[in-house]
């Protein structure tokens, strides 16, 4: 499990929009979180701009892929923490 909070969900989305010149075109771009080496990293990659968050994590290597409005879903009001996993090849969970 990868766990990030809600409320970086938030901030990091608005970061990407503001990542976009002009109106968006095409769909949406995916979110990609990477544990490795005790470090997470959160990243997306627009047609304008590429954008990256990290910050220590306890937990094993590993790597996910979401779509953008995944996050728009878990954001919420708070800063609840969020669990991201894989539970088979191509289907996760986030709670």
């Amino acid at each position: 499990m990868i766990v990030w909070s809600r409320g970086s969900a938030r901030a990091f989305r608005a970061l990407a929009r503001k990542c976009v010149a002009g109106r968006p075109r095409g769909p949406a771009p995916v979110v990609g979180f990477e544990v490795r080496a005790g470090t997470l990293t959160v990243w997306t990659k627009t047609a304008d701009a590429g954008l990256a968050y990290t910050a220590p994590i306890d937990g094993p290597d590993r790597r996910l892929v979401v779509p953008m409005a995944v996050l728009a879903e878990i954001e919420g009001g708070g800063d609840d923490p969020v669990e991201w996993g894989v539970d088979a090849p191509l289907t996760g969970t986030a709670r």
